[in-house]
């Protein structure tokens, strides 16, 4: 955290405050400082993947096994074939967000958020390379 002359600090690159002073006893909008559109892309990508896809793929493996029994899909049953794919994408996606979030930020700063996305990272990798060799 970094403190100004008045004691009010900030949590890096991102500024959450509006640009211009309110009053709060005064009614009106206030707007925050402009988010970088690769930001926000990082972000969507990030909650689809692992809020979406990956809940996706997690049902398909846990209720749908016994649902088709016997039915296949290009040599596997179809649902290992779903949750496949949605894992796989999930691993996609996450490998964009990656990149995306590193364009956007220019250099590496060392906070919870980026080391435990570092980590989830290369599990999100290494998982898809042993799913791929399954």
């Amino acid at each position: 955290v970094m403190f100004s002359e008045n004691g009010v600090g900030s949590h890096g690159p991102i500024r959450e405050y509006s640009e211009n002073k309110h009053w709060l006893n005064i009614p009106g909008e206030v707007h925050g400082a402009p988010i970088s559109p690769l930001l926000l892309t990082h972000g969507s990508l990030m909650i689809v993947a692992w809020i979406g896809l990956t809940s996706i793929g997690i049902v398909f493996a846990g209720y749908f096994k016994p649902m088709w029994p016997g039915r296949q899909l290009m040599g596997k049953d179809l649902w290992f074939f779903w949750h496949a794919c949605c894992m796989s994408l999930t691993a996609v996606l996450t490998l964009i967000g990656f990149i995306v979030i590193f364009i956007d930020v220019g250099s590496w700063h060392t906070t919870v958020h980026s080391v435990l996305g570092c980590v989830v990272f290369t599990l999100a990798i290494l998982q898809a390379i042993g799913g791929m060799m399954r």
